[in-house]
């Protein structure tokens, strides 16, 4: 009785927290005055997140809340949350001042934190009872008459796939002609046409074979800006294949056609996607590779008697995992990383991974090793990994340097040789400070500047998290606004006095095009702003991850590995929201989303099946 009454006045209490947690969302932070306040109350916006959360909270009511669900709900409420708050954060607050931590930032975190794990909470167990209770649809005789027609796993339906991407992708060709460079373009020919050494600070075989390209084209046409477009026209043609042949996998694999026409409409139409196919940067051609290793991974996760019994596929994916990084140096972090994980996940079969792995990982070692050395090539700098440490000390450098000893003041300087430290720090790029690191001094003393580094950690955490948070926001925070890719060509030095006259020289101008571009990086349109949002894509990948955990499809968890050491180093990198560090990351969401519903559909089959089977 007692209860029936309780549930009889329960939406009174849902209001009141649908009410509190709409005030804690609207409270923020002023470091100038040390203050929490809520402003822009008077708006109907808030009236509809009000409404928004008594619906959700009325929901999960309602909803057969098992432990699991319980526990899993609440952790990935938890992961959200963190990434929310430190991107908060450092957007707010530790972007403009110190990080020391006063009691009413700290207040102000305690709220945020709560505020954003209740409701992400919340909605992750909404969306798993939702996959739960949702029905087989009679979808699979509908299903089998569109594969005889059409979006099969043949010959016909790749090409077709193919010639749709070609379409939707020359308007772009088209209006962006001869493509897009960026000054790493620039640096990388003149290597290649002898100006300067080769190093591999960009991967020597990139900059071999776009400098080839555009030399031999040149010299048969007379133009440097026919040249590049050629290059770029080859890089989308290649773009289009590998997206087709993504697609014919699935198809293969059998996986919804729904989700394989979702997955073509978002590598036709994202307009991120359609740039960085003319983008003549290592970005672009990594990324395709890495996207590919989905495969074999696959493979490995749903089908691994067949895969190591396949002499052909093992062969086949040697050659792809030997390619991955020599196109960008951070490769060889993704084959490292995830070799040991695979070797744990499939003992059985080790020295099969081992060979998969170890002949790639060598071959990178030897290359960049004996053979550079034999050539001349210079290594890449050790500044290019050493963001993190130089971002910390530039920053208590800037904001703490009244704290600091005469002998911590000179170890700063001793590696960073500028006076001019705290001026060139920028709390979102460390281009600046990177650019006067000693890197012959840190080769000689490494020990010495990782101690410092840790010694700085210890004294000064605050502005330790602080600095990596603020150079690292911009993949994890959905409300970021990230760099947009540009869209210029830019002329490259031949020698002191002859300059590589190309420009941008549209064959169509298409002005709908440059205003959907503008407008989407812009971030003023709701919902379709989140097409290039960095942060709004990690959510989804954490999402579909916890979600795997959730049903316990482990296997699956293998093919996020690559994309995830994707996201690790892009944190790591030298800015801060670059939408072409995570470029990888972003193409295998489609993927990465079919098979995890595909998986789960496949397990509610044998569960019915076995019950079946039990009656």
């Amino acid at each position: 009785m007692k209860k029936e009454k309780f549930q009889k006045y329960v939406w009174i209490i849902e209001l009141a927290l649908s009410i509190v947690l709409t005030i804690t969302l609207n409270v923020g932070y002023t470091y100038e005055n040390n203050l929490l306040e809520c402003s822009g109350g008077n708006n109907l916006v808030w009236l509809i997140v009000c409404a928004f959360l008594y619906i959700i909270f009325d929901k999960y009511r309602l909803i057969e809340k098992t432990k699991r669900m319980k526990v899993v709900s609440i952790i990935f409420g938890i992961v959200i949350s963190l990434f929310q708050v430190v991107g908060l954060l450092a957007q707010e607050i530790w972007r403009n001042t110190t990080a020391v931590f006063t009691q009413n930032i700290v207040i102000f975190i305690i709220i945020k934190f709560i505020t954003y794990m209740i409701i992400a909470s919340v909605i992750f167990s909404i969306i798993v009872d939702k996959l739960e209770k949702r029905k087989l649809k009679d979808e699979d005789k509908n299903e089998t008459k569109k594969e005889k027609s059409f979006f099969t796993g043949n010959l016909k339906s790749f090409l077709i796939v193919f010639l749709i991407l070609t379409v939707a992708y020359l308007p772009y060709y088209l209006n962006y002609f001869p493509g897009t460079t960026s000054f790493d373009t620039n640096y990388q020919l003149m290597q290649g046409f002898g100006i300067y050494d080769y190093t591999n600070h960009h991967p020597v075989l990139h900059t071999f074979l776009i400098s080839s390209i555009i030399g031999l084209v040149n010299n048969l046409t007379g133009s440097y800006t026919i040249a590049f477009g050629v290059c770029s026209l080859i890089q989308m043609i290649i773009c289009a294949l590998i997206f087709s042949f993504v697609i014919f996998y699935m198809a293969k694999k059998k996986v919804r056609v729904l989700y394989r026409v979702l997955t073509l409409i978002f590598f036709a139409i994202a307009p991120f996607i359609c740039q960085l196919n003319i983008a003549i940067w290592k970005d672009t051609p990594f990324s395709l590779l890495v996207l590919l290793m989905v495969i074999p991974l696959i493979e490995i996760a749903t089908n691994k008697e067949d895969f190591f019994k396949n002499y052909k596929k093992i062969i086949l994916t040697i050659i792809l995992f030997i390619f991955i990084p020599f196109l960008k140096n951070t490769g060889i972090y993704v084959l490292a990383i995830t070799f040991p994980i695979i070797l744990f996940t499939n003992i059985k079969y080790w020295k099969k991974v081992v060979i998969i792995f170890a002949i790639p990982i060598l071959t990178y070692a030897i290359v960049t090793g004996p053979v550079f050395d034999r050539l001349n090539i210079a290594e890449t700098e050790s500044a290019e990994i050493l963001t993190i440490p130089i971002q910390q000390m530039a920053r208590i450098e800037k904001y703490r340097s009244d704290e600091l000893t005469r002998e911590e003041q000179e170890l700063i300087h001793k590696y960073i040789p500028t006076d001019d430290i705290a001026q060139r720090y920028n709390p979102t790029i460390v281009d600046l400070v990177k650019e006067k690191f000693a890197n012959d001094v840190f080769k000689e003393n490494k020990v010495e500047f990782f101690k410092l580094f840790l010694k700085f950690t210890l004294k000064f955490p605050d502005e330790t998290i602080a600095a990596f948070a603020c150079n690292s926001f911009g993949y994890y925070y959905p409300e970021v606004v990230t760099y947009s890719l540009g869209s210029d060509t830019y002329e490259t030095p031949l020698n002191e006095q002859q300059f590589m006259r190309i420009k941008r020289t549209p064959i169509i101008k298409i002005n709908l095009i440059d205003e959907t571009i503008k407008q989407v990086y812009d971030k003023e349109i709701p919902i379709v702003s989140l097409v290039a949002n960095l942060g709004f894509y990690f959510w989804i990948l954490i999402l579909i991850f916890f979600i795997n955990i959730y049903y316990k499809k482990y296997n699956i968890l293998l093919i996020f590995i690559p994309y995830i050491i994707v996201f690790l180093t892009a944190i790591a990198s030298p800015v801060s929201g670059e939408l072409r560090y995570v470029y990888a990351m972003l193409l295998s969401l489609p993927i990465l989303i079919s098979f995890t519903l595909e998986n789960y559909k496949i397990k509610n089959k044998e569960e019915e099946y076995d019950e079946n089977i039990k009656k």
